[in-house]
């Protein structure tokens, strides 16, 4: 069997004294909610382009590859709006309305 009467610092807390009510933050006397800072710059999101769905697929390294030259050849700033020009090219070949 170990022998676990060697360790260091046994029956010891390890984070000290516990402090008188003097020295323990009153946090009690604090706001719930903290005031609003208005100097603070807010982190701006990224735009809101309409679209609710998660479409996820998984494709091979060579489409999406090829696929993202294609979007960024064309000047398409997302890849979902090459796909949503190739589903329209799709449909207008296919007389789908």
């Amino acid at each position: 069997m170990a022998d676990f009467s060697k360790l260091k610092g046994k029956g010891r807390n390890r984070f000290g004294d516990v402090p008188t009510p003097d020295e323990a933050d009153n946090n009690l006397d604090a706001p719930e909610i903290a005031p609003a800072d208005h100097s603070v710059e807010v982190k701006k999101y990224r735009n809101k382009t309409g679209r609710t769905e998660p479409f996820n697929t998984r494709v091979t390294e060579e489409f999406d590859k090829e696929f993202r030259t294609i979007a960024f050849t064309k000047g398409f700033k997302k890849k979902v709006e090459l796909l949503e020009a190739c589903l329209e090219a799709y449909k207008e070949l296919n007389g789908i309305k």
